[in-house]
């Protein structure tokens, strides 16, 4: 029997590569997505470069450069125990508790004092992070390389975001953002791993629910994160009703032990609301609310820092009924989605979910004008999964054009990296709005010319710099818009004040004490000050003494008690109440040098010095402080230590002629003393 012998014909490298080319080609893939992952976090950070140079912009001053407790660890406790805006000046409630935005600041303080450049690098940094988190969240979620790449690199140049990031005090959405999708990480880790054992996933659990209860107190709108979770779940269709709950209990479980702390123990509340507040107010304006946030995602223009939404208050507003009708839509195209892409649906679902704590149900403490409260940097959130619908859109657009060719696969990418191009260059553009104070007053003001706190802000910066004519400009604008405005009327009173209109300061600071409830031991400590400075003495310790028996008092009033007792001459009743301000704000130079002063003056040179070395604590490099130093250590003869104050203070500022005045005076007396 005859055996015929197979043809076998030699394969060609080409049509079967050897098993070595195949892993080369396997690690250049790997090599080729870390780069393109490593370039998410890069982009981001570079989005907002330019903000390094910039100021710290309205509420950062109250915020930093006006809360001595973040300016020490000794004062950690103290930021776990009241509210994010507490002063012991303030009768307003603001309703924020966020204590991990607070460590935060003090952290950076601690790296770099009072010097907004790293304060804008920590944001940078945190949006990077946050890019990357969102990256991996959308892999996590089931994208796919190219729809999460896309997805996530949206997410970190959507002009959007520039509120949170390049606005010091925006950094509470990148904080709880950080710790809320490293809780969906974990989470989803842990549950769909099969290879856990069950200690192992349990403590995963924890870990998830521990990085959550963080982002609660990093800012309140974490409370989406089980929502979330909640439809990836259900989406999922692997478990029961009773499964999904044991997954989340320990979410809930955290929200239990927060709300605990936060109203029973330590009895921070909700914000107040305005009396223009309703709940069916608020439910009709969500619509329309909801709309306007979509319109922002999809086209970022005509942005604000102050936007006006006025509720809707009839169920015939045509806002309303064109919202409903466009949702209405929305949502008849997301349930046909359901049967073709259950992913999509799913990343409708956690959009619209992402939207429950922003609709005012709960109103957020600001200006009356506002309305239902809408603000840029609340869409930080919800831009997740608005992310994720873009990169799907992004991967059926490049499958539909796959059978096209090449060319129709390189058209889509191009567009796609033309759109975010033409969005990151909106973001680097947005950015200069908010660089310095007086400068995203007047760019906030060209969009909404109809608020009265923003002319107010405006010309309290122009004071700043001793614009006048500026100044009064704005005022009269406030005040033509709402006359009984307090930050306009504190505004004209410190406008009075530099124009050496004393009698003017007066009136405009006595109508201001004795009308707005907004903050009145401010304005009645104000009016006391003026009151001082004018001669009536005995008025102004009447009202101050008030302050302190209604339990109102704060730094501020206790300086001008020690002023007043200084100027009578009673150096130890000036010493209790200088005392006294040092321990509620023991950061503020006006208050500490003028204590100091006194005690230099009395020859209580060690007390001086301990006081001026106090203040240092809070302001390291202190030019003003260490020169002040030098000058007690000389008056205590010991010249060599003022010599070495004098030198440090020249070291941190060349320009401090006083420090270089005293060096070279002190330097020729010792020379002149050692020649024959």
């Amino acid at each position: 029997m005859v055996k015929h012998k197979r043809n076998r014909r030699k394969a060609l490298p080409q049509e079967r590569p050897a098993a070595g080319n195949l892993q080369s080609h396997s690690i250049n893939e790997t090599y080729r997505w870390a780069a393109a992952c490593a370039l998410i976090p890069i982009v981001a950070g570079a989005m907002y470069a330019s903000t390094l140079s910039g100021e710290f912009v309205w509420d950062d001053q109250m915020l930093i450069l006006e809360d001595y407790s973040i300016k020490s660890f000794h004062y950690l406790k103290d930021v776990f125990l009241n509210d994010f805006f507490f002063r012991h000046e303030n009768d307003q409630a603001y309703g924020y508790y966020r204590p991990i935005v607070a460590v935060s600041y003090m952290l950076d303080y601690a790296l770099w004092g009072p010097r907004p450049l790293g304060f804008h690098l920590t944001n940078a940094a945190l949006h990077a992070l946050s890019s990357l988190l969102a990256l991996f969240v959308l892999l996590e979620l089931g994208l796919g390389r190219g729809a999460s790449w896309v997805g996530a690199a949206l997410f970190a140049v959507h002009p959007m975001h520039t509120e949170s990031v390049a606005w010091i005090a925006g950094r509470t959405d990148l904080v709880a953002f950080v710790f809320s999708a490293g809780a969906m990480l974990v989470h989803l880790r842990a549950a769909r791993s099969a290879s856990l054992s069950s200690s192992r996933r349990a403590l995963l659990f924890a870990a998830a629910a521990l990085l959550f209860s963080l982002g609660l107190l990093s800012k309140e709108v974490a409370i989406v994160v089980p929502l979330w979770l909640l439809a990836i779940h259900i989406a999922s269709c692997r478990r029961s009703a009773g499964a999904i709950a044991g997954l989340l209990a320990p979410f809930a479980m955290a929200i239990a032990a927060y709300a605990i702390w936060r109203f029973a123990f330590i009895h921070i509340p909700v914000p107040e609301s305005p009396p223009g507040h309703g709940t069916i107010r608020a439910l009709l304006s969500a619509a329309p609310t909801i709309v306007r946030y979509l319109a922002w995602l999809a086209f970022p223009v005509a942005q604000s820092a102050y936007v006006q939404n006025p509720y809707v208050t009839h169920i015939l507003d045509w806002r309303l009924l064109a919202s409903l009708a466009f949702l209405a839509a929305a949502t008849a195209a997301a349930l046909r989605l359901r049967r073709t892409s259950p992913l999509g649906f799913l990343c409708v679902s956690m959009l619209a979910l992402s939207f429950a704590p922003v609709l005012n149900l709960v109103r957020v403490a600001a200006p009356w004008d506002m309305g239902a409260v809408m603000a840029e940097r609340f869409l930080y959130f919800p831009s997740l999964p608005f992310a994720a619908l873009a990169g799907l859109a992004f991967s059926w657009a490049a499958r539909a054009c796959a059978p096209r060719g090449r060319i129709a696969c390189a058209a889509v990418r191009t567009a796609a990296l033309v759109l975010l191009a033409v969005l990151a260059a909106a973001t680097l553009v947005r950015n200069r709005v908010w660089l310095k104070n007086e400068q995203f007053f007047e760019a906030t003001l060209r969009s909404v010319p109809t608020a009265p706190l923003l002319w107010a802000n405006l010309a309290q910066a122009r004071i700043g710099r001793r614009d006048w004519a500026g100044a009064d400009r704005a005022l009269r604008e406030a005040e033509r818009l709402e006359p009984e405005n307090p930050r306009a009327l504190a505004a004209r009173a410190l406008w009075d004040v530099g124009q050496g209109r004393l009698k003017d300061a007066v009136a405009a600071q006595r109508k201001l004490a004795t009308r707005s409830s907004h903050a009145s031991s401010v304005s009645r400590n104000n009016l006391a000050y003026l009151y001082r400075i004018t001669g009536l003495t005995e008025e102004a310790a009447r009202i101050l003494k008030g302050i302190v028996a209604a339990g109102r008092d704060y730094a501020d009033v206790h300086f001008n008690l020690a002023e007043i007792a200084r100027e009578r001459g009673d150096l130890d009743g000036a010493r209790r109440e200088y005392g006294r301000a040092l321990g509620m704000k023991p950061d503020d130079l006006k208050l500490g040098s003028a204590f100091a002063s006194m005690e230099m003056k009395s020859g209580r040179f060690v007390e001086a010095l301990a006081i001026f070395e106090a203040l240092l604590e809070f302001h390291p490099g202190n030019a003003g402080l260490l020169n002040n130093i030098g000058l007690v250590r000389e008056a205590m003869g010991d010249p060599r230590a003022a010599l070495e104050s004098y030198s440090l203070a020249i070291e941190a500022d060349p320009g401090y002629e006083k420090a270089r005045r005293s060096y070279d005076r002190l330097r020729a007396a010792a020379a002149g003393s050692k020649a024959p």
